[in-house]
């Protein structure tokens, strides 16, 4: 079964999996975006190393895109897409339904990457120091790390 990494295999090619007595077949994540959380991470690492104030401001952006990205996956993988869009979810409700579905997604997500965001997005504030931008990456890259598995 090797070379179907990046394949649309259908549900005939997922058959074949199960059947086959092929011990190294193994499931393959298919991207649900186009920008993947685990980029997004990058990027604000990348961001982070301009040790500028442009640098900080991308790296703050581009750790809670990690964030929604993985949520809004994750929302996605449990079905909930048409409803999170139906009804424009924001953040903390996405944080709430996924709460609601076993899903934990801590507090300090909202309270300290969020309001940062908000901070720069809506009142255009800068992020005070480089310590403050490095905590956000570490706590969305942790964040990743922990619902790796159910994505």
């Amino acid at each position: 079964m090797k070379g179907i990494e990046n394949e649309n295999i259908g549900i005939s090619g997922v058959i074949e999996i199960l059947k086959s007595k092929d011990r190294d077949a193994e499931f393959v994540r298919i991207p649900l975006f186009e920008i993947s959380a685990k980029e997004f991470l990058t990027f604000a690492k990348s961001d982070f190393k301009d040790n500028d104030e442009k640098g900080l401001i991308n790296a703050l952006s581009n750790a809670k895109r990690a964030i929604s990205n993985r949520m809004d996956e994750m929302i996605k993988l449990s079905c909930l897409q048409k409803l999170s869009s139906k009804n424009r979810w924001n953040i903390p409700t996405k944080m709430d339904k996924l709460s609601a579905i076993g899903i934990f997604v801590p507090g300090l997500l909202q309270r300290k990457i969020t309001s940062m965001r908000n901070l720069l997005e809506h009142e255009y504030i800068k992020p005070k120091d480089s310590q403050e931008v490095e905590d956000v990456i570490d706590i969305a890259e942790l964040f990743l790390a922990s619902t790796e598995n159910i994505y």
